[in-house]
């Protein structure tokens, strides 16, 4: 049966696809930062907390973002809701990342959201495919794949 999901190594974004990491782990970010700047030939700014990520928001322009839903302060939740508020050309295109385990208020919350959720430990094939199911959704004007794609 042939699968409609990426390749491990296939590249499924175009070059310089501006992406976002939140996680409060810096070795998670870091690898998920290099990968996809390895495989994928993104362009990644890693955040240690949300306070963190919404000043990059601020200053720059990103066409993915990652948010952990579990950090400390700024959870993934209070996150969300900022971003929704400030950026809501980038819900469409934000995927929360976890490693914990969710109370059903947290798995209701997401529901809600309509948002893809990747548990970790998460492999590079699980990456990708989620990365490839966020690429499909629509770009905002500051979109580099706006522009290019």
């Amino acid at each position: 049966m042939i699968s409609d999901r990426p390749a491990a190594g296939a590249r499924i974004m175009p070059n310089g696809t501006r992406v976002l990491c939140v996680d409060d782990e810096s070795m998670i970010g870091e690898l998920v930062a290099q990968i996809l700047r390895s495989q994928q030939g993104c362009v990644v700014t890693t955040a240690r907390c949300g306070a963190e990520a919404l000043s990059m928001l601020e200053d720059q322009d990103f066409d993915i973002v990652l948010v952990d839903f579990v950090m400390p302060g700024m959870d993934g939740r209070a996150l969300f809701n900022r971003i929704e508020e400030a950026f809501p050309d980038l819900i469409e295109r934000l995927m929360f990342i976890t490693g914990d385990t969710l109370t059903p208020s947290t798995i209701e919350f997401i529901r809600e959201t309509g948002r893809p959720l990747l548990t970790k430990p998460f492999g590079l094939p699980e990456l990708i495919a989620a990365l490839g199911e966020l690429m499909l959704a629509p770009r905002g004007q500051g979109s580099i794949l706006n522009r290019d794609g």
